[in-house]
C-alpha cells in the first residue's frame, strides 16, 4: 500500500498524497512528487482538522483518512508507464486518442510520441496546474 512520508521525501507516493490533499483542499501547489514545506503544511492542516497528532508526518492513520474521504484510490499511477518524447506503442496511441478528446491534440494517432503530442501533453498540465514537462 502506501508508505510512511514526511518532509524532503520524493516519489509517486507524495504525488498519490499531495493528489488527495489537493481534492480535499489542503493543498493548492502543483503536484511535483517532492514532498516540501507546502505540503508539510496541508498535511498539519488535515490532522489538526481530522483531531489526528500534528506532526506533518504521513502514516497509515492518515492515508485511511485522506482514503476514506476521496473514496478512491491515487495508486493506478503506478498502472501506466511513463511516456514521453520518443515512446511508441499503444500506450502512446491510447494517449494521443484521450487527448484528442479534450481537445489538446488534433494530430495523427500514430502511437509515436512526436513534438505535437508532447505540447499537447504540455497544455493539459498546465490547465490543470501541474507540472509542465511534457512527461
Amino acid at each position: 500500500m502506501y508508505e510512511n512520508l514526511h518532509l524532503n521525501d520524493i516519489g509517486d507516493n507524495v504525488k498519490i498524497l499531495q493528489e488527495k490533499l489537493k481534492v480535499l483542499g489542503y493543498y493548492n501547489g502543483i503536484i511535483t512528487g517532492s514532498f516540501g514545506m507546502e505540503t508539510e503544511v496541508g498535511v498539519k492542516k488535515f490532522q489538526y482538522d481530522n483531531g489526528l497528532p500534528v506532526t506533518g508526518n504521513v502514516n497509515s492513520s492518515v492515508w485511511d483518512l485522506l482514503d476514506s474521504y476521496t473514496n478512491y484510490n491515487f495508486n493506478t499511477i503506478s498502472l501506466y508507464p511513463t511516456l514521453k518524447y520518443g515512446s511508441t506503442g499503444d500506450e502512446v496511441k491510447d494517449l494521443q486518442v484521450k487527448l484528442t478528446s479534450l481537445l489538446y491534440y488534433n494530430g495523427n494517432l500514430s502511437g509515436n510520441f512526436d513534438l505535437e503530442t508532447e505540447n499537447a501533453v504540455k497544455r493539459l498540465q498546465l490547465n490543470n496546474k501541474l507540472t509542465s514537462d511534457g512527461i
